[in-house]
């Protein structure tokens, strides 16, 4: 739990601005990068996500396009969007990975 809380706070803290109108293309991937890089460390072996994976990285490229293009702003991993926003997401992106990818980043 002290991990998750550490994990948690360090996400939140890493190259985030007070003004979501000053984020860049580069903060919105730092967040992204930085999230699955933390989940590694917490979940088991069978679950790490390789960040150096082209899908991968692919994946966090299409995320931050895909929410600055619908919100107007560069998001972070800890942004709140709506369900519609999310499941809309999730049918252009999430399920045309690869299956071994989709089983990894489930929640």
């Amino acid at each position: 739990m002290i991990i998750f809380l550490v994990a948690y706070f360090a996400v939140a803290a890493f190259g985030q601005t007070n003004d979501t109108e000053t984020r860049t293309f580069n903060n919105c991937y730092q967040s992204y990068s930085t999230t699955l890089f933390l989940r590694n460390m917490i979940q088991p072996d069978s679950k790490v996500i390789n960040l150096m994976d082209p899908e991968v990285r692919q994946l966090i490229t299409d995320t931050c396009n895909f929410f600055h293009e619908k919100t107007g702003i560069w998001t972070n991993a800890q942004d709140k969007s709506s369900p519609e926003l999310r499941q809309e997401f999730y049918d252009k992106y999430i399920s045309k990975l690869s299956p071994d990818l989709q089983e990894k980043i489930k929640p």
